[in-house]
């Protein structure tokens, strides 16, 4: 059911609509607070997460009309609408491929021996839902096999960059004590390395299995 709220006793608003973007400026936070005000959602304070990318705005009533005068209300800025009574999560669970870090790493182990395009047009095969995960993986493994180990080590060194503020969001969730981990549909051997890169308690992918280096 959608929700609906009014006011509590105290008077304090109880939704809160944060808005993220590149460049995002007062004068769209002021904007936005009259969007709000113009489907009857009486907003009340807002303010700065971090200056020129990220603010929240809160208010008070229909969080399905603020949601819908946000959406798309400025060019590449996401608008995330919740109660404010259980805004701070205790769980981070995070993909890792082309979330927190830039890229899909089976892929970059595939421009190693030379078959990224093939290997890359399984995975969005897979991401597509035109063919199941398990397979696909296997399909792109085998493609693989014979690979020296040290290229895993290369790659996080030279080649997999962390994505913008992945850094900062799993340090933030740490200092308020949630549980971190990535996940991944690829293998270990990346996890690991990532995981540690950021500062997660913990990561989960598939065992990638070696034979004498390879």
């Amino acid at each position: 059911p959608a929700m609906s709220a009014t006011k509590g006793r105290s008077g304090d608003p109880m939704f809160i609509a944060t808005l993220i973007a590149e460049g995002l400026t007062a004068g769209q936070l002021s904007e936005a607070g009259d969007r709000l005000a113009a489907v009857g959602c009486a907003p009340g304070a807002s303010r700065w997460i971090d200056e020129g990318r990220a603010a929240d705005l809160e208010f008070a009533m229909h969080p399905d009309a603020a949601r819908a005068a946000l959406e798309g209300a400025f060019p590449a800025c996401d608008a995330a609408v919740q109660p404010i009574a259980g805004r701070e999560k205790k769980l981070l669970v995070a993909d890792m491929d082309s979330t927190m870090i830039t890229v899909e790493c089976i892929d970059e182990l595939a421009d190693e021996v030379g078959i990224k395009a093939e290997v890359s047009a399984i995975t969005a095969m897979a991401m597509n839902n035109e063919i199941a995960f398990e397979p696909a993986l296997r399909q792109r493994v085998a493609l693989l096999a014979g690979l020296d180990e040290s290229v895993i080590e290369r790659l996080v060194r030279d080649r997999i960059t962390l994505a913008a503020g992945a850094r900062e969001l799993v340090a933030t969730m740490n200092r308020d004590g949630a549980y971190t981990a990535p996940v991944s549909g690829g293998f270990d051997a990346f996890t690991s390395r990532i995981a540690a890169k950021l500062g997660f308690r913990e990561h989960r992918a598939n065992r990638l299995l070696m034979e004498r280096g390879r």
